[in-house]
C-alpha cells in the first residue's frame, strides 16, 4: 500500500500527518499527536479542524474515525474532500487542531508541519487511488 507520511517529534511530542486512499478511492488523512497528558480534553472536544497554511478546514462532519487515545497518542481518521484535497496539492505547512467551539482561542493538535517535500509527492499519491489494502492491515493502526 503506498501512503504518504510526515513526523515529526517536538518538545510538545509526536506528530504523525498520513495521506493514503482507501479501497474505494477516497482519500483519508490519518493524524496522530501526544497531547501531553490532555487526552479526555480532546476527547470531549467536538470542532475538529484541520491547518492547510495559514487556512483553517473545518472536518468535523468528514470524522470517519476519532479521535481516539491509544498508547498515550491522539489519532483521528478524516475522509478528504475535493476542497481539502485542492488546497493541499499546493500546500507548504498541515497541522490539525481539536477544540470545544471552533471560535475558541486555544486549541490541542499541531500546527505548521511543513508540507513542502510532501506536496511534491502528494499528486503521485493521488494518481495510484485504486489500492486494495484493507483497512486493518494498515501499519499505523497496529
Amino acid at each position: 500500500m503506498l501512503y504518504l507520511k510526515g513526523e515529526r517529534d517536538t518538545w510538545f511530542g509526536l506528530n504523525k500527518f498520513i495521506l493514503y486512499c482507501d479501497p474505494n478511492g477516497k482519500k483519508v488523512l490519518v493524524t496522530i499527536f501526544d497531547p501531553q497528558g490532555r487526552g479526555d480534553e480532546v476527547m470531549a472536544m467536538h470542532a475538529d479542524s484541520i491547518f492547510v497554511d495559514d487556512q483553517v478546514i473545518h472536518i468535523s462532519d468528514q470524522m470517519m474515525i476519532g479521535p481516539t487515545m491509544s498508547n498515550g497518542l491522539i489519532t483521528a481518521m478524516i475522509v478528504l474532500n475535493d476542497r481539502i484535497v485542492e488546497s493541499l496539492r499546493s500546500a507548504s505547512s498541515v497541522g490539525i487542531a481539536f477544540q470545544y467551539s471552533y471560535d475558541a482561542p486555544a486549541f490541542l493538535g499541531f500546527q505548521a508541519m511543513d508540507f513542502t517535500t510532501g506536496r511534491e509527492q502528494f499528486q503521485g499519491l493521488l494518481s495510484s487511488c485504486k489500492s486494495s489494502t484493507p483497512m486493518e492491515t494498515l501499519p499505523w493502526l497496529r
